[in-house]
Formats: structure tokens, sequence, C-alpha cells
């Protein structure tokens, strides 16, 4: 019989599902992008997003599955420790802790991006490939230099031991070592000799905490530092806003040049989508980072709750900043669907606006069709006439030269 903490079931699911479907949305964005050259350098603080939510995904997914096969496999688990600096040689956790950070960073970068189109739109169109290349130049050396620092400070700074299920904060559960907090702790048991699944509750009381291989201290820091990154990232987006109103106005070669215009029209597009995810943003990741980084500050009984919570809150925030973008951006949404040989005939969502499309299409081909044949046969009514009536002069040969009279003598 194997006792497990309906908190551990439930924590296991959530994380396997979430990282399975941020692993999943990520994965054919970045792949579709990282191919197209002018989407590679025109998107490129946003391609690095993609794929650090797309290696976040996949750190959750195998971690879902590595804490499930620990509590499955040992019966004990909860009393099973060991020298927290073994977590900082797993690969899975490297991921988990480098995209946490990483994914806030790029959140303010992409941020910082959309105020430099709208601040500088000329600069930036003429020198779009080497802003591009010195943002992620820089937004790449900030990410390693955090995650650096973050595994020395866990590595140097922890004496003590850590779970073997490796977490970053403590959990509530009976079995585990530690001390003793109030708190509700629901246990179910599950007989695996038995023909049907059976669950039932077998013990309500008191909870203890479960040891973590990050330092207390510098978690409390680790917390407040991305809900500020998520917060600042906000307030630049509305900046942005402010700015956008008079974006492209300073100088008329927005105005009379088709390119200029192209890359304004493009560009405001995607500046207002990216406001829109800002929005999604507050309430998926600002928020619970605000309140995870506040109950380590207060330090209460339940903060691994909140913790744990506002992890999955970054991962819904990752997921739906990827659809907003692959999906609301055309030329994105276009190219994920060509990579990948999608109809927008076989999406119900696309199904309308592609009807419309098209209809558009033909009418205005028809027309430009109409007026060239229309056109044609103007320009060679009017050819036979001016030839008719050249023929009816006297002394005009058929071969249109004007003949030479010669005078009486």
């Amino acid at each position: 019989m194997v006792a497990i903490s309906l908190s551990i079931a439930i924590n296991v699911m959530c994380c396997f599902c979430a990282g399975l479907v941020l692993a999943l949305v990520n994965i054919p964005v970045s792949y579709a992008v990282s191919l197209n050259k002018d989407l590679r350098i025109r998107y490129g603080i946003m391609l690095v997003l993609f794929f650090t939510c797309a290696l976040d995904g996949i750190a959750g997914f195998l971690k879902a599955i590595y804490r499930a096969i620990v509590v499955l496999a040992a019966p004990d688990y909860g009393q099973i420790t060991m020298n927290a600096e073994f977590c900082l040689l797993n690969p899975i956790i490297l991921c988990d802790i480098y995209a946490f950070g990483a994914n806030g960073i790029l959140l303010f970068a992409n941020s910082i991006d959309r105020l430099l189109v709208v601040s500088i739109p000329v600069k930036y169109y003429v020198h779009a490939k080497r802003i591009v290349l010195w943002e992620v130049f820089v937004t790449h050396s900030i990410t390693i230099s955090v995650f650096v620092i973050t595994v020395f400070i866990c590595a140097v700074n922890n004496n003590d031991n850590a779970s073997i299920e490796c977490r970053s904060n403590g959990l509530f559960s009976q079995q585990y070592g530690g001390s003793k907090s109030a708190g509700l702790n629901i246990l179910l048991s599950h007989d695996p000799l038995l023909t049907g699944a059976r669950w039932t509750r077998i013990e309500v009381g008191y909870t203890e905490v479960q040891p973590s291989y990050f330092p207390q201290s510098f978690r409390v820091g680790v917390a407040c530092a991305r809900a500020l990154l998520s917060a600042t990232s906000i307030l630049t987006m509305g900046v942005v806003l402010l700015r956008s109103r008079a974006y492209g106005k300073e100088n008329i070669a927005f105005v009379t040049d088709r390119k200029l215009a192209t890359f304004k029209s493009r560009q405001q597009k995607f500046t207002r989508l990216t406001i829109t995810s800002s929005i999604v943003t507050l309430a998926l990741d600002v928020i619970p980072n605000c309140i995870s980084a506040y109950a380590h500050l207060r330090n209460p009984s339940n903060t691994a709750v909140y913790t744990t919570y506002a992890r999955y809150g970054s991962y819904l925030n990752a997921v739906n900043f990827t659809l907003m973008m692959s999906v609301g951006y055309k030329e994105i949404r276009n190219e994920v669907m060509t990579r990948f040989h999608l109809s927008n005939e076989n999406l119900p969502c696309f199904k309308q606006t592609f009807n419309i499309h098209t209809t558009s299409i033909a009418r205005q081909q028809r027309h430009t069709h109409n007026m060239n044949v229309n056109g044609a046969c103007d320009t060679s009514g009017r050819t036979n006439q001016r030839q008719s009536a050249e023929a009816a002069l006297p002394g005009t040969p058929d071969n249109g030269h004007a003949a030479i009279v010669q005078p009486n003598s």
C-alpha cells in the first residue's frame, strides 16, 4: 500500500499537464519562426522567449514524471533525504532554474524592444538586424549570468538536506521530516493488489515542511525579483501604449515610402497584440508572483502553496503569450501553417476569415482583369480610328509615312 498526499497528486498532475501544453504550443511555433529568415530577424527576442518557454514546458513535464516515479517507487519517499547539492546536478532542475529566471527577463526585454520600435522607428527600421542581434546578445548574457549566480549561491550557501524530489520550496506533507506547522493534510491510500483503483482518506492532521535545496533567504529574493521584472514589463508596455499614438508621425517617410508604411503597419499590429498579452500577464504572472513574494516575506505556514500555484500561473502566462502571438498575428500564423502543411479551410477558427479573404481577392482580380480588357479595347479602337483617318488623307501611303508632293512645273 502506497500513501500519497492529495497535494502531491494535484501538484504532479498540474505540473504534468501545464508542462506538456507549454511544450506542445511553443515547440512548433519556435521551429516555424526560426526557419524563416525575415521573421527570425524581425522578432528575435520573441523567438528566444518561445524557445525558453518550450524549455520551461519540457522541464515541467519531465519534473512531473520524475516526481511520479519517486512517489510510486518509494513508499517512504517523504522520509528520504539527500545532499542538496546533488539536486543542482539534475539537468531537469537546472533547466527549471534557468527558465524561471529567463522568462521574466525576456518578458521585460520584449517590452524594451517594443519601446524602441515606437521611440526610434526610422533607426529601428534601418538597423533592425543589428538592434535585434544586440538585444539577443545582451539578454542571453543577463539570463546566463543570473542562472550561474543562482546555482552558485544555492551550492555554496546551502548546508541542508533536500528531499529526493528536489523541490525548490517546501511542500506540506505529514510524511516529510522537519518543523511542524498547523495545516490540513489529506492522505490517500491506494492498494495496487485490488482489482479496481480504490482511494480512501486515511488521515487529517498537522503538516510538516519538506526540506528544500533553495536557501530560504535567497528564495525570497528570487520571488521578489521575478515579481519586480513582471511588473516592470507591464509598466514599460504602458509607456509603449502612450508612445504608439505618435508612432511614425514625426517622419513624413512613413507616409510616402511604401516599405516604411508596411513596416509601420506590421509593427503596430504586433505592438497591439503585445499590449493585449500584457493585460493577461498582469493576471497570470504579476499578481501571482507578487502574492508569492509577499508570502515569502511574511513567511506564513502555507508559503509553499502560494509559490507552487504562482509557478502554474507562470506556465499559463507563457501559453497565453505564445497563443496570442501565433494565432493573432498573421505572419506567424501563416508561417506555422505553411511549415506544418495546414490549410485554413480545415481550421474552423480561420474558415470564415479565409472565405472572406478569398472572395475579396477574387473580386479584385476580376476587377483588374476587366480594367485591362477595357483598356486594351479602347487602345485598339483609338489606333484603328487614327489609321482610318490617316488613310483618308490625300497623299498618304499605306505604310503610314508622309508622301512628298512635287510642285507643278
